[in-house]
């Protein structure tokens, strides 16, 4: 019986201790998750921050003058058709904003002014977000 007693004790320690990081684990979650307002989909700004923190722009700005030629872009396939769609002021470079605003009207499918989750996951899979 002694022996049944520490197994049901060591269970239970083992259970809490189960309770417990998986606790933690879900904070840490949460403080990853990309949404901040916890409404299921990014806003403008939300997605914007996760491009800017992945750096993607910076990964692409080759001689790092914090514009994007055309042929930075060019060497993207799967984006050239676009390049002048998101060129909003016509000078043939991209600003940051440029890009980041013409990445966020490009994943929002839907028009919505929200990228919600399948968009997001849509995003990630491309390869801009790495989370």
């Amino acid at each position: 019986m002694k022996f049944l007693n520490s197994n049901t004790v060591f269970f239970r320690k083992n259970k809490l201790t189960m309770a417990f990081i998986f606790a933690l684990g879900s904070v840490s979650l949460l403080a990853c998750t990309p949404d901040n307002e916890v409404t299921g989909s990014l806003d403008q700004n939300e997605f914007i921050d996760r491009v800017s923190e992945r750096g993607v722009f910076d990964d692409w700005d080759v001689n790092d003058d914090n514009q994007l030629s055309e042929d930075e872009w060019s060497q993207h396939d799967e984006y050239n058709l676009i390049y002048e769609s998101w060129d909003q002021d016509g000078d043939g470079q991209l600003s940051e904003n440029e890009f980041h605003e013409g990445l966020y009207r490009h994943y929002d499918g839907n028009n919505s002014g929200d990228i919600e989750e399948k968009e997001w996951n849509e995003a990630k899979n491309a390869g801009w977000m790495d989370i």
